[in-house]
């Protein structure tokens, strides 16, 4: 999170928010069989995630909003 985090900062939404890339791809499994693979990374950390279940890439942008005090006004489970 920027360290200007602050009343006056001109651009607030730098404070709620982070940033994430998400490369997919496709891959071919045979007998006609795709499967969808990814790669998340929190760009800030350079915490990164590949997964097969669209629900790991849910779950760790949910734990790293968490972490960074992002939680859409909810507490953390």
């Amino acid at each position: 999170m920027p360290e200007s985090c602050s009343p006056t900062d001109p651009h607030p939404f730098h404070c709620r928010s982070e940033l994430f890339t998400v490369r997919l791809w496709r891959e071919d499994r045979g007998e006609g069989r795709v499967e969808w693979r990814g790669k998340v990374q929190h760009v800030l950390s350079g915490e990164t995630r590949y997964f097969r279940d669209w629900q790991v890439l849910i779950a760790f942008i949910q734990e790293t909003r968490t972490e960074a005090g992002i939680n859409g006004g909810r507490s953390r489970p």
